[in-house]
Order: structure tokens, then sequence, then C-alpha cells
């Protein structure tokens, strides 16, 4: 063949497939899709070693599949029992993460160390080194290099990485931004971690780069009702997905719960009514459906619900033991948290304590009043909490035993990202005047939350630690003191800084370091305070530990009260005996609650020592602010019609007073500081 006879491609044509094939977007298979044709399951993982397949758990096929890129949702939130498949969902998406997608940055997050080297050891190593595919996308670890190491994998060459993160140590959590989030047993997830939020808020934080295309898979067994994170998540912002299965009687579908399980292990249909026993179970799985009970929330997240009478057959107990287990834990309560987790898939809600509002509410006096002072409370101290777009904040009055009067609840709005001028409100709201006997009185000292904005609010604490407001013809002295609730069980209420100076061996340190973050024993607190108020109702108003105005009346009206907003927010937490611990009830907020806290704090501070206060103090004080009274003084016979009533409880702050400062002598005045004093020399 000469060149003369020989053909050349056409250029053009040569130049459009390069780019097309260079272009062109690869297919990607489903999870369930890689995991039927790829995953294998081990004997030390499973009862069931072997080839994976998607029919026999046919519920999970929809759940993988969600972590699809074509999928538009963005957080797949599944609560289960044991045994049902869950930790199985994580490993098949992980291999199809590593395999087949186009690689990105993977977490994957478990409660503890422990649980994070068992999952490396018995479950994701040896699934990469039974599956060709995935096996072939993993290098294998290299000491030298560090390409792979016990908690870091690299794959398809180094383009993806994934990290096995625990979720106690914000360090690791923190590391780098994550495109993909798969994490197991949330709900044991640290809700404090650090004292910088939740370690979920810190993990998905860590994805906030990749909206629109990251992908968090949450699963997780249920485990105490209010601090349960998968049910918040789950009941709260997904759709709400509920396993239905169609009755082989009547064909119509519902779910499999445990009201209608008979002693004898058969099922009630709740529609026609007939009973079927477990071996109809395969049948009716293989022809499930996910139903959303809230269809309309935002289709970002998907939420899945189920308990262990999905399990299919030999995966875990039977119908039969189930019903059993279910007669033990209503016969014996001790076995009632074990089988309402594990088995109903629900979390435990057991014995708690709790101060109903309208009991608190009800405990208001007629005749006291927000913004004055009664006799026998001498020593004003005040909380504040700091929200993205308010602060609230709450004085008490504090007299012999610890009893405290409210006199202020306050919500200001506040802007804490703004140094300059976020906090002009709350300066206001921290130098009013209040009134006692016709006298003017102000906080002795406030406790400012840092909270998630610990800087900021550092900073307005430190040119304020300790200054002169006006109060009537003269000023007083006011400290403010910044301070963060510790999540660690502690019998004491106050913790001093850990630290106080401003520089460590040269380097600068935070200014919230430098102005000296202090503790406060938050669960201590509240459980002096409440017990406290909850034996008020045996005592008399004198004697009760903290007093509320109801206001005074003024016509047919009552002002200078608290209102609803103030007593559901102090009633907002509650003892769980299971859980042993103060748990928040999500649909209130519990700012009040909060703002009481920290001013009985303020009160115990080495600046007040409320509870150190000798009898000869108290008396003083009240020799200050409650002389006896000479009726023929105009000055003090005060008619209740002098004191101007507090029209809401939440007034509006009044205009920020600067701190005064000791006046300077001027330069032409007597005195050794002045410009002349030498030629008098």
């Amino acid at each position: 063949m000469t060149l003369d006879t020989y053909t050349l491609p056409d250029a053009d044509a040569c130049v459009a497939q390069a780019w097309a094939s260079a272009w062109a977007v690869r297919d990607v298979a489903l999870p369930s899709v890689w995991a039927q044709r790829h995953r294998i399951v081990t004997a030390a993982a499973s009862a069931e070693a072997g080839e994976w397949d998607n029919a026999r758990t046919p519920y999970l096929v929809e759940i993988m599949d969600r972590m699809h890129p074509s999928d538009p949702c963005e957080f797949i939130v599944v609560r289960k029992p044991t045994q049902w498949g869950g930790t199985e969902v994580l490993i098949n998406v992980d291999g199809w993460l590593m395999a087949e997608r186009e690689p990105c940055s993977v977490g994957f997050i478990v409660p503890g160390l422990g649980m994070a080297k068992r999952h490396m050891r018995q479950r994701i190593r040896p699934s990469i080194a039974a599956s060709d595919a995935w096996r072939a996308a993993v290098p294998k670890t290299n000491s030298r290099d560090g390409s792979n190491s016990t908690f870091e994998t690299q794959y398809q060459g180094g383009a993806g990485i994934q990290f096995m993160l625990t979720a106690n140590s914000s360090e690791g959590l923190r590391a780098m931004p994550l495109c993909v989030v798969l994490g197991d047993e949330v709900s044991k997830w640290k809700r404090d971690l650090d004292g910088e939020g939740s370690a979920l808020d810190q993990a998905i934080a860590r994805t906030s780069s990749y909206q629109g295309m990251r992908k968090v898979l949450l699963v997780s067994s249920p485990t105490i009702d209010g601090v349960c994170q998968i049910s918040d998540w789950l009941e709260n912002k997904t759709d709400w997905r509920e396993l239905h299965l169609p009755c082989p009687h009547c064909g119509e579908f519902h779910t499999l719960d445990f009201a209608h399980l008979q002693p004898d292990g058969r099922m009630v249909c709740p529609h026609c009514g007939a009973t079927f026993d477990e071996s109809h179970k395969t049948a009716m799985l293989a022809a499930h459906r996910w139903v959303p009970r809230y269809p309309d929330r935002d289709p970002r997240y998907v939420g899945y619900d189920a308990n262990a009478l999905y399990t299919p057959i030999r995966m875990g107990d039977s119908w039969v033991d189930l019903a059993a287990q279910k007669a033990e834990a209503e016969a014996d309560p001790a076995k009632a948290v074990k089988f309402t987790q594990q088995k109903l898939g629900k979390p435990y809600k057991g014995k708690r304590e709790r101060q109903e509002f309208e009991t608190l509410k009800a405990r208001a006096e007629v005749g006291l009043y927000a913004g004055r002072v009664p006799d026998g409370y001498h020593i004003l101290t005040c909380g504040v909490d700091f929200q993205a777009d308010r602060a609230e904040g709450q004085v008490i009055a504090w007299g012999r035993g610890e009893r405290g009067f409210v006199v202020d609840y306050w919500v200001v709005d506040c802007d804490p990202t703004d140094p300059e001028h976020g906090f002009d409100a709350v300066d206001g709201a921290l130098q009013r005047v209040y009134t006692k006997r016709g006298a003017g009185i102000t906080v002795q000292c406030a406790a400012l939350d840092g909270g998630n904005w610990t800087e900021s609010v550092a900073g307005f604490v430190r040119s304020r630690k300790r200054r002169l407001i006006a109060c009537g013809d003269g000023h007083a002295e006011q400290h403010l003191v910044l301070c963060r609730g510790r999540s660690a069980p502690s019998p004491r209420v106050v913790h001093r800084p850990a630290n106080t100076e401003t520089t460590v061996r040269g380097k600068t340190l935070t200014v919230a370091t430098a102005v000296g973050m202090w503790g406060v024993g938050t669960s201590a607190a509240k459980t002096i305070l409440f017990q406290r108020i909850g034996a008020d109702a045996q005592r008399g108003p004198d004697l009760r530990a903290l007093r509320f105005p109801a206001g005074v009346k003024r016509g047919d009206a009552i002002v200078g009260g608290l209102t609803d907003h103030y007593y559901k927010g102090l009633t907002a937490e509650y003892w769980d005996h299971a859980l042993g611990e103060w748990v928040h009830d999500k649909a209130l907020r519990n700012e009040p609650t909060d703002t009481l806290v920290y001013a009985y704090f303020a009160a115990l501070h080495p600046l007040v020592r409320l509870d150190l206060k000798t009898d000869a103090e108290w008396r003083a004080l009240a020799a200050r602010w409650e002389p006896p009274l000479d009726l023929l003084s105009p000055q003090q016979a005060i008619a209740d019609d002098a004191v101007q009533p507090i029209t809401s409880p939440l007034p509006a702050a009044p205009k920020p007073l600067q701190p005064v400062r000791p006046r300077v002598p001027d330069s032409d005045a007597y005195g050794i500081g002045s410009n002349s004093w030498s030629t008098r020399l």
C-alpha cells in the first residue's frame, strides 16, 4: 500500500470523538446494583456470609439508592431496631463510594475509638479484601508513604479519601471539608462536644461547602426520648417514611405494629381483622412500600422508620419471641428500656420529674411587681443568654437563705456577630435601674453565656468587666462575667477559669481566655433550683425559694407580671431518671431556665458570695436598703401610685449609658496634678 492509496481518517471526526469521550459523564451504577454485583459479606461480619442479595432485605434498596448523585435529597435519616441491616447499608454505600462513584472526601463517623477499630478490622477491611471491584479501587497499605492507615483510606489513585472518625473529638471532625458523611449509631454521639455544639452539628458543618452535592446518611437505633438525636431529625426534619406491607388476606397495605401483635405471635390486619403468621413475611416484604407521613416537607431530608417486626426471617427474633418479650417488658419496667429501643425502634420515655408551667404561674403574687424589689431582697444578679438575633436576660433579687425574686425578664435585639453595635441593647438592659423603697438599685453582677459567639461576647465583657453605672444621683459598681455551661456532671455550680493569662510563651491567647471563661455546673444548678422550686408548693409566699410577680392592679388591668413565654421556658427541661440528666423539651424555648441558672451562678460568684454572706453582712444590707420608715417624711412615705408600672414584661431597653469614669482635674486646677504645681515649690 502506498501513501497515495491510504485513506486518512477525518480530522474533525477524530477531534470530536476525543472531546466527546473526555467530557462524557460516566454511567454510575446505583448503590444497590453495585452491592448486588460486588459486595461480599464476610463471616466476621454476619452469620449469612456470601454474596450480597437485595432480595433478602428489599426495604434497604431505596435507602441505599438515595445516595446516588441523581437523587436530589441531601440527608437520609434511618431510625432502626437492632439486627435490621442498618450498618450493612453503610458498608455497601462505602464500597460503592470508593469503587464506583466519582472520588471525593468521605467521613465515616462512629461514637468512639473502640467501635472505629472494630468497623475497620471486622467489616471494612475484610469487605475490601473479599470484593474484586472494591479491592481494585483501594491500594494496599503502605507504611512508608502513609497512603493508607488504620483510620485513613485513599482510593482511586489517591483522588478520593475516606476518614474513619469518632464523635468524641472535635479536632477530628473539623479536620477537613467532607462531601459525604456516613454516620453510625448517631444517637450515641456526644450532644456537647468540647463546648462547640453537638458532634452531629459539627459533622454537618463540615459539608457546608458541598451544598447541593453533599450526601449525609445517618443510621442509628434510638435512645432516650428528648435527647435522641436520630429521633429529633427523623420526626422534625424529614418526611418520616414508614414501611407498609400488604395483608396476605385483603391485600390492603398497613404498617406492622406491636399493638396488632397477638400473644401467640400472629398479626392482626387493621383493615380486615384477619390474622396471619410470620410465614407470609418474605412475600410481604417483597411488595413493600415506603410511605411518608409528611410528603410536603423539605425534599432534601428523607427519613425511614421501622421496628423489629420487619426483620427478615432468621435475621432476628421471630414474632413469637417478640410477643413474649413484649409481655415481659410490660410486666417488668427494668426490661422496658431495652425492648423499647431495640425492638420497638422508639426512644424510651421513662419516669421524669418536671414542673408544670400552670403551677408556677399560679404562684405569682398579686401586689409584687416586676421592676420593684420587695423587702428582704438586697442583691441583684443577672443571667444573659445569646441567640442569633436576640439576647434574653433575667434579673433575680436575692435575700437570706438564697431566696430569690424575679425582678425582670427582658428580650432585646442583638447581633453577636457585630462587635461594634450588636450589643448596644444588651448594654442598655444591663444598666437598667430598678426600684427599692423609692431608691434606685442596679444589677451587681451579670453572667453572660458565650455560647456560639464566645469571642464576640468576650470582647463585650472585656471592656466592661468592672464599671460604674448611673443610679439615681450617684453611681453603682457592676461586674460582668463571661461563662459557659459545662456538659460534664459536677457537684459544683462555680468553676474557675483554667487560665486567665493573656500570653503564653509569647503567643497571644484568644480574647475569651484573656477575659477568663468561668464554668457553670448547669446540672448541679438546675437540680438545686428546681428541688427548691418544687418544695415551694408546701411553703408560704415569704418562705419560697423563688417568687414571681403577678403585677399590680391599675384600674381593670394587671401590669408588671410575667408572660406565659417565661413560665413555659422555665419548665422546658425535666429530670429523666433513666438517663440520669436534665433533658430539654425541644418543643419549648428554654432561655428562661438558662438565664435563671446563670443568675444563680452570678450570685455564687466570688464577686458576690451569696452563699457565704454572714449575718452581719445581711444586717448591713438591710440597714442600707430598708431603713426604718419615717412616716412624716415625704421622701420616705412612698405610695404605690408613685411607682411607674412596667406596662410590658419585656420592656424596651433604655438608651445605653456610658460608664462613668473618675473625674480628671483640669490642667489649671490647684493641686499636685495641675500644670502650675511646680511653681509653688
